[in-house]
This record gives C-alpha cells, sequence and structure tokens, in this order.
C-alpha cells in the first residue's frame, strides 16, 4: 500500500481519538512498570522480577537478541493501595490489581555488554519495552536488612554493580567501602524504570566522609566530587529528560567512606529499581572507541531511525550519503555528479551551491566529506583564524576556561548552508557546544541556541541545538566561533566535530507517533479490528515535495488503507512551545500528518510471537520518485478477539 503525502500540506489528518487505541493504554493490554533486578552478567542463569497490569495472560518473552532467554516460572496476583487524582484535583486511596510475572533468565556468556530490550508476550498482546541491562562486572544484590542510615550502610568492595531498590518514600539507601590513599573511583546510578508512567523522579548520588564529631560520634561530610550527571541514554527531544547520576572522586586519604542513593525529592515505591555502579575510571578515548556505559544500547540505537538533530548522532565521512540518500537527486547538465531537487523557487546562487562541487562527488554520485581538519591553537581571534572551504568538517576541544576556537570561510550571495554539531565524548549539559557566526564587523548572524518564552509568558527558555540552518544575504567573509555555553567549564575531552556544508533539500524524521509526539513501538491489533497510525513527517531544508508511505511484511490477513479524516491531534505538530520562539525556522523543520489504517480481517491468524513490520517513505519531486527509505520498525501482534479466547478458556 502507498500513501502520497504532500510535504507543504496536510492531506490525511489524524483522529484525535485514535492514539490511544494503539498503545498499552488500551484496557486489556499487557503494561510492565518494573523488573528486579536490572541486569546480571553474561554467562549467568537468574531470577528476575517484573511488576505490571494485565499479565494475567503471560506465556512467553521477546528480547532484541538471541543471547538472552526466558522462561515464565509463575504469575502472582496482588491487591495494592494507589493514589487516585479526582475530578477536583484531590487524592483518594483506592485498590488496584497488579501481577508479578516470575522468569528464569539465561544470558549467554558472549552477551554484549549494555541494555537488552524485555517485553512479555500474553494473550492479550505484547507489553510496553523495559530495559535489561548486562555487565561485565560482578554484581550482588541490596541486603534484606535495612540499610537506611550511616551506621547501618551495607559493605561493598569495588569493581561491583548493586541491585538496589528505593521501596518506599523517603527511602535512602548506604553503601560503605574502602579506599586507598590517592585512588580514583568511578561512581553511577543506572535506571530502566524511573521513566515508567508510573515513576517519575531523578535518582540521587551522593558521597560522603563519616567524620564524626564531639556532639555527633555519627557524623558525615558531604564530599566534592568531579559531576558528570547527564540525560540518560536513547532521550530523545520529544521525550521527558531524566538524569543519571555520574560522578568521579580522587580520594587523598585512605579510609571509609559512604555512597547515598536516592530520589531528588524522595520518591519511591516498587518500582524505583536502580543499579549501583562502583569501578576504578577507564581511560577516555576518542569516538566510537570511547568506554560505554552499560546503560547505552546493547546494539546501538536502531539504524533506521533518523536522528538528525542529537548531539550523539555521528558526523563521519558518509554522512552526507546517508543525507543524499533521503533526497530526490538528478544529474547536472554536463556534469557526471548530481544535485539535489525539491526546494522551493532556488536561485541560481543555491543551485550552484548544490553542485557536484561543492559536495565533493566522485564521478559516481558519491558524496563525501572532506578529511575533517583539526584546529590549531592559537586561534581565539579572528586574525588567527583558519581559513576553510565550503563544505567543511572541523574538530576540536574547548580545553581551558575561555577557549574559542574560530575558523574563517567565504559564501556567495543568498547561499543557505546548514551547521551541524556532533560532541562524540561529553554530551549536554556538562559540555554545551555553543556555536557563533559573526560577519568581518563582528555582528552576530546566526548561533545554536533557540530562545522561547516560557513560564507565564515574563521568562526567557533557552536551549542549545544540534543542527541550525541559515540562508546568508550577502556574499563574502565570515567567521563561526565555537566555545562552551560558560566561560569556566572546560576540558580535554570536551570534543566538538562541527560539519558546516550547502543546504540539502531531503525527508528529515518520519515515525508513527502518538499524542504526545512518542513514536509508537508495538502494536496490538485483535482479528476483524482495525487502528489509525498517524504518521508525522519532517522535511528538511526546504523540500517540497510528496511523501510516498508503505507498510511492508504485514502478517498474513492484514492490510494498510490510507485514510482522510478532519480532525488533527495539535500536540503531533508541536515544535517548541511556540511562544514568542526566536528564529524558530533554523531549528525546526515544519511537522505535516499522515494516517495509515491497519486492518485485521475476521479469519487473520493470531501470531503466537510478535511480527517485524516496516514502515518505508520514497520522495517524490516532480514526478521522480526516489530511493524506499526504511524509516521505523514496528513490533505488531495479531490478538484472537477476547470472546474467542474466552470460549478457548472455558474449552481447556
Amino acid at each position: 500500500m502507498r500513501l502520497p503525502v504532500r510535504a507543504f500540506s496536510v492531506v490525511f489528518l489524524c483522529l484525535a481519538a485514535l492514539g490511544s487505541s494503539v498503545f498499552a493504554e488500551e484496557k486489556g493490554e499487557p503494561q510492565v512498570s518494573s523488573l528486579f533486578p536490572l541486569g546480571g552478567q553474561p554467562g549467568t542463569s537468574f531470577e528476575v522480577r517484573i511488576r505490571g497490569e494485565n499479565l494475567d495472560g503471560v506465556y512467553g518473552v521477546w528480547f532484541d537478541c538471541a543471547a538472552l532467554q526466558a522462561e515464565v516460572r509463575k504469575i502472582e496476583k496482588t491487591v495494592e493501595e494507589v493514589d487516585v487524582v479526582q475530578q477536583a484535583g484531590t487524592t483518594a486511596k483506592d485498590t488496584k490489581e497488579f501481577y508479578h510475572v516470575v522468569l528464569k533468565l539465561q544470558v549467554d556468556d558472549k552477551a554484549a555488554v549494555g541494555a537488552h530490550t524485555l517485553r512479555l508476550v500474553s494473550r492479550q498482546g505484547l507489553s510496553n519495552p523495559l530495559s535489561l541491562l548486562v555487565d561485565p562486572e560482578p554484581q550482588i544484590h541490596e541486603s534484606e536488612q535495612s540499610i537506611n542510615s550511616p551506621s547501618s550502610a551495607q559493605h561493598i568492595e569495588f569493581p561491583v554493580v548493586v541491585n538496589g531498590r528505593l521501596g518506599h518514600p523517603g527511602e535512602q539507601d548506604y553503601y560503605a567501602f574502602e579506599v586507598g590513599e590517592g585512588e580514583h573511583l568511578h561512581f553511577e546510578v543506572i535506571t530502566s524504570t524511573f521513566t515508567t508512567a508510573t515513576v517519575a523522579g531523578d535518582p540521587q548520588l551522593i558521597l560522603y566522609e563519616p567524620t564524626g564529631s564531639w556532639f555527633d560520634p555519627q557524623r558525615i561530610k558531604r564530599l566534592e566530587v568531579r559531576d558528570e550527571t547527564g540525560p540518560g541514554p536513547g532521550t530523545h527531544r520529544w521525550a521527558t529528560s531524566h538524569f543519571l547520576p555520574r560522578l568521579i572522586r580522587r580520594f587523598d586519604r585512605k579510609g571509609r567512606y559512604l555512597a547515598e542513593v536516592g530520589t531528588l525529592e524522595g520518591q519511591g515505591g516498587p518500582d524505583y529499581s536502580y543499579q549501583l555502579r562502583v569501578v576504578p575510571p577507564q581511560e577516555r578515548k576518542s569516538g566510537v572507541n570511547r568506554r560505554r556505559s552499560p546503560s547505552e544500547p546493547a546494539h546501538g540505537y536502531s539504524p533506521v531511525v533518523w536522528r538528525e538533530r542529537e548531539f550523539s548522532r555521528r558526523i563521519d565521512r558518509d554522512h552526507l550519503n546517508r543525507l543524499w540518500s533521503r533526497a530526490i537527486t538528478v544529474p547536472e547538465p554536463g556534469e557526471e555528479g548530481q544535485t539535489a531537487v525539491g526546494a522551493k523557487d532556488s536561485s541560481p546562487s543555491e543551485k550552484a551551491d548544490r553542485s557536484p562541487s561543492a559536495q565533493e562527488t566522485d564521478g559516481s554520485g558519491t558524496h563525501r566529506l572532506p578529511i575533517p581538519i583539526r584546529e590549531e591553537e592559537p586561534n581565539d581571534w579572528v586574525t588567527q583564524a583558519a581559513e576553510m572551504s565550503i563544505p567543511m568538517t572541523v574538530e576540536g576541544a574547548i580545553q581551558y576556561p575561555g577557549d574559542v576556537d574560530v575558523f574563517r570561510f567565504n559564501v556567495a550571495l543568498d547561499q543557505a548552508v546548514a551547521f551541524e554539531i556532533e560532541t562524540p565524548e561529553t554530551l549536554p549539559p556538562f559540555f554545551s557546544p555553543h556555536l557563533i557566526v559573526v560577519d568581518s564587523t563582528g555582528t552576530e548572524l546566526a548561533s545554536n541556541i533557540y530562545r522561547e518564552v516560557g513560564g507565564v509568558g515574563d521568562d526567557w527558555i533557552k536551549s542549545i541545538k544540534a543542527k541550525t540552518v541559515y540562508t546568508f544575504e550577502r556574499a563574502g567573509e565570515y567567521f563561526l566561533q565555537i566555545r562552551d555555553l560558560t566561560t569556566r567549564r572546560a576540558a580535554p575531552h570536551f570534543r566538538y566535530r562541527v560539519l558546516v556544508r550547502p543546504q540539502v533539500p531531503h525527508l528529515g524524521e518520519v515515525a508513527v507517533k502518538m499524542g504526545r509526539g512518542e513514536v509508537v513501538d508495538h502494536i496490538n491489533l485483535r482479528s476483524g479490528e482495525t487502528r489509525k497510525l498517524s504518521v508525522v513527517t519532517e522535511p528538511e531544508e526546504g523540500f517540497d515535495g510528496e511523501i510516498a508511505l508503505t507498510l511492508e511484511n504485514l502478517p498474513t490477513g492484514v492490510q494498510a488503507l490510507a485514510a482522510a479524516t478532519t480532525t488533527v491531534n495539535p500536540r503531533l505538530l508541536e515544535t517548541g512551545n511556540g511562544r514568542g520562539a526566536m528564529h524558530k525556522e533554523r531549528f525546526f523543520p515544519p511537522r505535516h500528518l499522515a494516517t495509515i489504517v491497519l486492518v485485521a480481517g475476521r479469519d487473520a491468524p493470531a501470531t503466537p510471537m510478535p511480527q517485524r513490520i516496516q514502515l518505508t517513505a520514497r520522495p517524490i519531486v516532480d514526478g521522480k520518485i526516489g530511493k524506499a527509505l526504511a524509516v521505523q520498525e514496528i513490533l505488531l501482534m495479531i490478538c484472537r478477539p477476547e470472546t474467542e479466547q474466552a470460549r478457548m478458556a472455558a474449552r481447556n
């Protein structure tokens, strides 16, 4: 099935009521909220307890790879007291049913280190995902005895990963450890359940020295640390940020010290599972060879997901090839290379900017960036700036407080340029790269800081972005300045990679999303029923063509149909809050919606395990169609209707 979409207007719109039917919020679908322990070592076998709702029909487990296997041992039902928000805004106590699924889990000795995706499979369909962490360090569990005070702290020896849980509000867990003089240690708290719908809070990690005093022998003193706390892996721009503590400390004195694990606002409960990891810090390495955090995806981020506007995406020599694969390209007259089409009213100078010479083609249509140019100090002033030509990739580091790296470049009249930034080692907010473009008089023309009005209208909310676009109104010489957002923070690992290139009209992110902008990762569909999917498209850098959408690898008996509706969910079109936004078009692409309806026939057979379906997109401009791009993978399960399930249960 192919659905054409005009990128500059909404042709197919999404029904406001359809989003909730696709996700686990639908009554009867399995929901998982936490697991304990959060993980284990390669080559081990252990029990995992998963908590959630509507889990009485669970019969299997889905993992993202074959290195993890599990069997369902038992399912327990509990009735728990919960707070219910009433219409007046007050809360009242009520009871709710929860299920606990106990799994026997086996981790292969060759399992990749990192976070593996786990889902429960039941008669009601597939659950939402949880992350199970595989770590190389020895693992222990939090003591069954109370460790809620410094005097009762649990003793640990590093390297170690402790699986713990903050079981009730206000709980704080203490761990004691011995260090030698001059020893360095790396501490981090890793969670994979603090971002679920039932949990709201960030973990907190504090180091103490038990000093004692004349009046209080149990007195403890908080220690200064190097704080590298930052967003958890996989936090996208549409998701709520959750920060994971990462601390490094050099201990000047030999002795006994304490680590306290809690939450910033004292939250706690059965879903607040965590891992405390204590290891000697490893030597930093650049690029893909850097030390990976165990909380990062074990198999990396999905290659079909387009991550153009994130600081962690890779900008390598093949970056332009990946970008041009999402554009319509045609041969230039008399040239062997290619040029992009699809932008509105390209001026002669803009067309020249997209010529093969500007993109360094190799004669076969391949677009490769020049070898990156490394900054050389001193280059803090425009008189010291090295001269570059577009496209250019520059690499450097903000190595000392107040360090500014300056580069010189020239542009043509009305040249449209894109600036992309990567921070290969340290992500914001710890390192916040500030990019500024100035003219020969020092006047600032553009930067990577986006501003909008927040609060009640009297506050400016500012944020740094990994990509910004700008069109130069005058030809001439300009300067690119790169620094940290502050003048105080700097380090050798504050590394950056900046790409300056002509704009290329292309497809940005294309994905099925729900009401608040979260990407759909699974669908449970009963035989004889339908689901309506909202597809959000983001044309980048002036792309003004059509987008053909296709759902592939559908199970037997399932069709995908185009739908036209008259109601739009406005949240799916939001980019920022929009109030008083400064140059919003430089930082956000336009968004458009399309609707696809999945139809499962009455005779569609149930699928015992989920099947991967794929959303593909093709750019179309002036009758020319581009390559089919895999833009999203979704797990689809076909379930029997509830009436048929009831008949089968009665028969058994």
